[in-house]
């Protein structure tokens, strides 16, 4: 990935280098699946709008991650960048707004959707971490 030819400082380059798109990718999987697996037990057992909470939460949860990867490709166009943080922005406070507000999601459910994906993206990301890699000697 050439970053200091599309004008990006080199120490940004340097520690954009060091972050993998696909691992990012691949570490949302874990998280998704436990949200999806929560809603359907929380709609089994509690109530639609608590299984809809957590569902709102693992989405919002995990939106930071995937678009950071695609994000990554598109650094030399910061109007672009600009755009997609600034609409995340809103898009997170428009829904958490109209949905909690006039009782669509529940408020808790949104806030275990959204621990969820952030406990287990950061549990997935220290075992990854923590798994020795060989190298070349």
């Amino acid at each position: 990935m050439q970053l200091n030819a599309r004008r990006i400082p080199a120490s940004l380059a340097r520690d954009l280098q060091m972050i993998d798109r696909t691992a990012i990718v691949k570490l949302a999987l874990v998280p998704a699946i436990v949200c999806l697996a929560g809603t359907g037990v929380a709609a089994w057992v509690r109530s639609v709008d608590f299984a809809a909470g957590i569902l709102l939460g693992g989405s919002l949860g995990l939106a930071p991650f995937l678009s950071w990867a695609w994000l990554m490709g598109n650094l030399h166009r910061r109007a672009v960048v600009f755009g997609v943080l600034a609409g995340k922005l809103a898009l997170y406070g428009g829904v958490l707004y109209l949905l909690v507000t006039r009782e669509v999601v529940s408020a808790f459910g949104v806030f275990l959707g959204i621990t969820a994906v952030l406990f287990l993206y950061t549990i997935a990301a220290m075992v990854r971490l923590s798994i020795p890699r060989e190298t070349a000697s």
